[in-house]
């Protein structure tokens, strides 16, 4: 896995929300640690991106998307990319349920869509450099 004295962590983010796909395309932009991949805004599109040639070291999927639940666009994206190390990124509030079904699909992590940019990258910075298998 890509780490700090490593090559970037290849990232895809997968939110419906157009301002968050453009801040992160800001963010990593200006972050050596990471190469954002792509970002989709539908689980349509998150499956267009990350088909089984897709080098994907971590992505981070809203729960919350038009047209699929994330927790099992996580799963089945999980099935065709099992190396990649997936995250979960929520708005809602902590709750249990959401979190063992996220567990249980995969996720390696939850992120709440409040946490400040530079805390949520330094989150993704350390899922990616984890020596734990997915």
């Amino acid at each position: 896995m890509p780490g700090p004295d490593r090559s970037p962590c290849r990232v895809v983010v997968v939110d419906d929300d157009p301002g968050i796909c453009a801040l992160f395309e800001v963010a990593c932009s200006f972050d050596d640690r990471f190469q954002l991949v792509g970002t989709a805004r539908s689980a349509g599109d998150a499956r267009t991106l990350m088909g089984p040639d897709a080098r994907v070291d971590a992505a981070l999927l809203d729960v919350t998307l038009p047209d699929c639940d994330g927790i099992d666009l996580l799963g089945e994206l999980r099935e065709v990319l099992p190396t990649t190390r997936f995250a979960l990124f929520t708005g809602w509030s902590d709750d249990p349920a959401v979190t063992e079904r996220a567990m249980g699909a995969g996720a390696v992590a939850i992120f709440r869509k409040d946490l400040p940019m530079p805390q949520l990258l330094d989150g993704l910075a350390e899922l990616c450099s984890s020596d734990a298998a997915p």
